[in-house]
């Protein structure tokens, strides 16, 4: 079985060498991996761009938002710009990744990095290896 790399981050995100840095770091130790990201902008897109462009596999996994709510969701569906969603559903995708397993986890986040950072916490939690990488800091 491939070993796999988690990335989730924030939507804001637009460093491209930065993330080139780490993900040329890791690719060194996983040069086979499949990169598991959520389809986000950000983080997400430039992470999985970089590693198709190596050749590399990537599974995607973009949100639903136009699924039902379940019983994690206390909300309920709400109206948006142009669809009913429940708000709900990232953190639902965000679980399931992580429930699918991964070797490791990178987090890139900012301050603003609700979902991203959730998922690193999830990932920790389950015993996935979970580096963050703040904006700024050197990998």
């Amino acid at each position: 079985m491939s070993e796999r790399i988690l990335i989730t981050g924030s939507r804001d995100w637009t460093n491209h060498r930065y993330i080139a840095t780490v993900l040329r770091i890791v690719r060194e130790f996983h040069p086979d991996a499949v990169l598991v990201h959520g389809d986000c902008s950000g983080a997400d897109r430039l992470s999985a761009a970089l590693w198709q462009r190596w050749g590399l596999p990537t599974e995607a996994h973009p949100v639903d938002w136009y699924s039902s709510c379940d019983h994690t969701c206390r909300h309920g569906r709400r109206r948006g710009r142009d669809i009913d969603y429940c708000p709900n559903a990232g953190m639902r995708r965000n679980r399931h990744m992580v429930a699918l397993g991964a070797d490791l986890c990178l987090a890139f986040l900012l301050p603003t990095s609700r979902g991203g950072a959730s998922t690193a916490q999830l990932a920790d939690q389950v015993g996935i290896t979970t580096h963050r990488f703040p904006k700024g800091v050197k990998p």
